[in-house]
């Protein structure tokens, strides 16, 4: 008796290669009925790759949403002085 490809799991998720939809889940990861591993907060960033689980953000952030540590209302990916409370966006010299 030989495995085929549709009943064989390459990655041993659970999920036979035929169906699964994430075929290089790293070992060990809980995965979908699909094979792909969770993604609780649905930011596209798999839950064991994001540190911010339960809130989106985005993978350059490490799927942490961008905050306003100076309270000026301007993202800190956008702020070009993130710890002064004056509201810098564009290229100035912060104060």
């Amino acid at each position: 008796m030989f495995l085929t490809y549709y009943a064989f799991d390459e990655d041993g998720d659970g999920i036979p290669n035929g169906r699964d939809k994430c075929p290089s889940t790293p070992k060990g990861e809980k995965v979908t009925p699909f094979g792909c591993p969770f993604d609780v907060d649905f930011d596209g960033i798999y839950d064991y790759e994001d540190k911010c689980v339960n809130e989106p953000g985005p993978k350059e952030n490490f799927g942490c949403p961008w905050g306003d540590k100076d309270n000026d209302g301007v993202r800190d990916n956008i702020d070009k002085c993130p710890d002064t409370p004056d509201r810098c966006v564009l290229p100035v010299a912060c104060s």
